[in-house]
């Protein structure tokens, strides 16, 4: 069944898989602050002036995992419209 090898390529189980820690898959920016998704399905928030990492959060060790589509918003867009 090719299910199988696809899953077992997905999580890490096969020799020459192309998938590699820091492997960058979104970008947003607000401000002075770059928020930069990459595997292994983690965030990195970075000074744009100093080029100094800020903060990084990871929720998977899976290089197969990514982060994408970011997408920095203000208060704002959080509220309701009257």
């Amino acid at each position: 069944m090719c299910w199988r090898k696809e899953a077992l390529w997905k999580a890490g189980g096969i020799k020459g898989s192309v998938a590699e820690p820091l492997f960058v898959r979104g970008l947003a920016r607000r401000e002075d602050t770059l928020f930069i998704g990459v595997s292994p399905a983690s965030i990195l928030q970075v000074d744009v002036k100093t080029g100094a990492l800020v903060d990084a959060y990871q929720y998977s060790s899976n290089v197969h995992a990514c982060i994408h589509g970011l997408a920095a918003l203000n208060g704002a867009a959080f509220q309701s419209e009257s």
